[in-house]
């Protein structure tokens, strides 16, 4: 049994669900796009099309069928992406059959992020201590710094595995980061105040949401997406804002 004898509304919700995946594991707009049309064409539908915003994506045969899925939470998995991505162009050459097809979609939803706590955690220090060196911070900002942010990425990692929704965690994690970064500064431990407390939230910056939505922009294509992409980006800088001035209150 090949995956073009599924009905057009299972194509559409299959191709959906594989699409949705490589969105919200940091995928681009494009590739999403690209992932739904290769599956719904290799179950013979070339006719269908999906509309993509950052809180549902919706597929549709142009007539009365329709069919929408919620984005979720969008995180960055691009393992996640690149599975997607091939499993999509197996079933765009029908090499895959209905079950294999929808048994390795749970797979790729299953697989955990390629780096361990650990790791995440050495990488987040070392970046940290990095930016502050560059940024002629000396040492002891590097450290400050350092601690906070891993303190305030740990407060972040539990509220997200709790399902605090909206900009609830990244809203406590800069202010918990800035705040230690303030309180290393009113303490003494260091006298580079600029260093210490942008390189304690540095790891917040929205670098990929950003690019996805200027490569989105650019595109014209999937403009919508790309201007709420820049528009959370926007958001995300606002909430740093705000930490640095609870980090400049705890300084003073």
């Amino acid at each position: 049994m090949g995956p073009e004898q599924l009905s057009r509304s299972d194509a559409m919700e299959v191709a959906l669900d594989v699409a949705i995946t490589v969105l919200n594991s940091g995928g681009s707009t494009r590739m999403a796009d690209k992932t739904f049309h290769n599956i719904v064409s290799g179950c013979g539908y070339e006719e269908l099309s999906a509309i993509w915003r950052l809180d549902v994506a919706t597929a549709s045969d142009g007539g009365s069928l329709t069919v929408a899925r919620p984005i979720g939470a969008i995180g960055v998995n691009l393992q996640r992406v690149s599975e997607a991505a091939l499993l999509s162009d197996r079933a765009s050459r029908g090499e895959i059959s209905v079950s294999t097809l929808k048994s390795e979609l749970e797979r790729i939803r299953a697989l955990p992020h390629p780096y361990t706590m650990l790791t995440t955690l050495a990488v987040l220090t070392a970046a940290t201590a990095g930016f502050v060196r560059l940024a002629d911070g000396d040492w002891s900002a590097a450290a400050c710094a350092s601690v906070a942010a891993l303190a305030g990425y740990l407060v972040r990692f539990l509220l997200t595995y709790r399902n605090v929704p909206g900009v609830g965690p990244n809203l406590a994690a800069a202010i918990v980061s800035a705040s230690l970064a303030g309180l290393a500064l009113r303490l003494g431990l260091t006298g580079t105040a600029a260093s210490t407390v942008i390189g304690s939230i540095i790891y917040l910056a929205p670098g990929l949401p950003l690019v996805n939505g200027f490569v989105d922009i650019i595109s014209e294509r999937y403009l919508v997406i790309g201007l709420e992409r820049v528009a959370s980006a926007a958001l995300q800088a606002v909430l740093l804002a705000v930490a640095l001035q609870f980090s400049a209150v705890i300084a003073i």
